[in-house]
């Protein structure tokens, strides 16, 4: 056996070390070659017994070149230690601490694995723990820990870490030059406030935990970082989980990303393009952000990313561009946002949710967003589900806007939708419903234009203006639908009412449908509907219960699918609201008084000639019978005779169809379906 002794004389414990190894059967041999790195630089071999040795070297980049030699560019793996015996090799400080991996004209490395556990105390001048050159590829298992700034530094060739544990309090993995970063394992950690991952190239994580006490734990400084497993975590005040810097590429495909203390970011985005497509980002600390973008472009097109501290932002843009194609993005603490947005937005589905009071769902600012699908929803007490400020412009084509709470927010009540300063709102379709019994659904400062789609209110007004320069114009094919309060309230403005819309109220008695004034074309239907104060069900409309601009307009309770509402019709403009809380029958409307009456139709259907039966006194009640066709237009007037219980009525002149057959008493009326076949 060969023995190279350089500058130090073997301790005892690394003598009685060697001797053991050397017991080992000569039949123990591997095709890898296996090293152990002791303290005091000794270098021992425990593979190939054929040819083992062990020596002493002044560094340990000396015992480090010399198993490059000795490996001869087999795959080999490099134990710091003896795990048998507990021990650690301590690296120390000075030269002895850099470690270089590389390839020279004469001699190559294989693969390299790291095992075992070493410790560095290197300050802060000096390069870091490890260093690797092109081509060298090395696998850490070990668990390293340095106690100042060292680290692993890629330079040009790759690391995989796939297990074990490495920290320290400084940076700790360079891969800032060419270098390929891969991690599926281990831990990785940093508490001294820098960063645990930095990226200059290529990183893929797949697995493992990467953590930044404080500081940042992955930074990406314009290279590439797909993530597709893994947790990534920022647990100090202010920490930061993944920062995409200076035009980096971000692709979030899995795993999970999160900030947990106060002002805690889990993505920040300067600049670059970053894509999630799925995984769950969030922070949890108070004024903390789940994903924040400050230029660049953003792409989200599925996950979870929420918020859960008070005043917290979800998803935060500055300028450049934001795409949310699906996921989920909630924002569940007080005061908190789920989106807020100074790009240029498209939302083309997924759902955005403000949980917590005083909450915002989604908030528009000097920016332009375009909504085509998605649902966009505010259900705590004085949350919005929309807020368009400055100069922002929100285009509404598509999806579902609602709010469910109330109360009160900056003086005035809560509004759905809210477009102040010099805002501009347009709908062509979708849905906005506000279900709260107090809540407003559209408040407007500015401009607003409804060409399409469905506006419709509980309890509060369906639309309001409350700005001297506010102009709400509804046209096309627009519904707008209050039930108790306004359809339209114009405190203060301009309100003009087009062809082809339908703006709708009803509730119990004396219902109005506009408050203050407003301009209207023809084919324009304005209607209220007045009902009984505590029913449900709603009687079949009739000039005395319908007030109708234009009065050839229609407006009739129905039932279209698994849907009640109103169908209403007048030149152009036909169309159907579905209402929620009113009861309609299966195939017609149920009637809603008097049904105490034993009123009964038949034959029913009937091909011309059907017979109304009085029963009892009812019979003294009944004043008169008019018909009317689906569309509340009256057929004709019947006068009965009060002494008879048997009425024939004639409608063979009539088409098939379904008409009402209305019946005036001195109490009400009953409304009784009969179908012509």
């Amino acid at each position: 056996m060969k023995v190279f002794n350089f500058t130090k004389k073997m301790n005892v414990k690394t003598f009685l070390l060697a001797l053991a190894f050397l017991g080992l059967s000569m039949s123990a041999a591997k095709a890898q070659n296996t090293y152990n790195v002791y303290n005091d630089g000794m270098l021992f071999d425990v593979a190939c017994l054929s040819t083992s040795h062990f020596a002493f070297f002044p560094t340990l980049q000396l015992a480090i070149e010399h198993i490059r030699e000795d490996a001869a560019g087999n795959p080999c793996t490099i134990q710091f230690g003896e795990e048998s015996f507990g021990q650690v090799l301590d690296m120390g400080g000075g030269n002895t601490t850099l470690i270089t991996f590389e390839n020279s004209a004469t001699h190559t490395w294989g693969k390299i694995t790291l095992t075992g556990k070493a410790t560095t105390a290197c300050a802060s001048s000096v390069e870091g723990v490890i260093k690797i050159n092109d081509p060298v590829s090395i696998e850490c298992k070990a668990e390293i820990t340095a106690t100042a700034d060292g680290k692993l530094f890629v330079n040009m060739g790759t690391l995989t870490i796939s297990g074990g544990t490495i920290g320290n309090q400084g940076m700790l993995i360079d891969n800032s030059y060419i270098g390929t970063l891969i991690i599926s394992g281990g831990e990785i950690s940093t508490t001294g406030g820098a960063h645990a991952v930095l990226n200059g190239n290529e990183v893929t994580i797949s697995g493992g935990t990467i953590s930044a006490t404080k500081g940042t734990a992955v930074f990406n400084r314009g290279g590439n970082i797909t993530i597709s497993g893994g947790e990534i975590s920022a647990t100090g005040e202010g920490g930061l989980a993944v920062l995409n810097y200076e035009y980096g590429t971000l692709t979030i495909n899995n795993g999970t990303i999160f900030a947990t203390e106060k002002r805690g970011r889990a993505v920040l985005i300067t600049n670059g393009t970053t894509t999630i497509n799925g995984g769950t980002i969030s922070a949890n600390g108070e004024d903390g952000s789940a994903v924040v973008k400050q230029e660049g472009t953003l792409i989200i097109n599925n996950g979870t990313i929420s918020t859960t501290g008070a005043s917290c932002g979800a998803v935060s843009c500055g300028t450049g561009m934001l795409t949310i194609n699906n996921g989920t993005i909630s924002a569940n603490g007080a005061s908190s946002y789920a989106v807020f947005t100074r790009s240029t937005t498209t939302i083309n589905g997924g759902t955005i949710s403000a949980n917590g009071a005083s909450g915002r769902a989604l908030v528009v600012v000097d920016a332009e967003a375009t909504i085509y699908n998605g649902e966009i929803s505010a259900t705590a007490d004085g949350t919005f589900a929309m807020l368009n400020e400055g100069y922002g412009v929100i285009d509404i084509r598509g999806g579902r806007i609602s709010g469910s709470g109330t109360g009160v927010l900056w003086g005035n009540p809560s509004g759905m939708i809210v477009n102040a300063d010099n805002g501009k709102l347009f709908m062509s379709g979708g849905t906005i419903e506000c279900t709260s019994n107090y809540g407003n659904t559209i408040v407007n400062e500015k401009t607003i234009e409804i060409s399409g789609g469905t506006v419709t209110s509980k309890g509060g007004e369906a639309i309001k203006n409350n700005h001297d320069d506010a102009q709400l114009t509804i046209t096309g094919n627009a519904k707008v639908l209050a039930q108790e309060g306004y359809a339209v309230a114009n405190t203060k403005g301009t309100v003009n009412i087009q062809k082809n819309s339908i703006v709708f109220a009803y509730g119990t008695e004396d219902t109005d449908i506009i408050q203050g004034n407003y301009t209207r074309s023809n084919n324009a239907v304005i209607a209220a509907w007045e009902n009984t104060v505590g029913t449900t069900a709603y009687t079949a409309g009739t000039s005395t219960d319908i007030y109708k601009l234009p009065e050839a307009a229609t407006a009739v309770w129905a039932k279209q699918g698994s849907d009640n509402g109103i169908s209403v019709k007048y030149g152009g403009t036909d169309g159907f609201i579905p209402i929620a809380g009113v009861t309609v029958g299966t195939t017609g409307i149920e009637s809603n008084k008097n049904d105490e009456f034993g009123i009964t139709v038949y034959p029913n259907p009937t091909t011309g000639v059907f017979e109304i039966k009085i029963a009892g006194q009812a019979r003294n009640d009944v004043q008169s019978v008019e018909i009317y066709d689906v569309y509340g237009r009256k057929i004709s007037s019947h006068h009965l005779i009060t002494t008879s219980s048997n009425h024939l009525i004639d409608i063979s002149n009539l088409s098939s169809g379904i008409y009402f057959v209305t019946l005036h008493t001195e109490t009400g009326k009953v409304v009784r379906k009969v179908v012509k076949e």
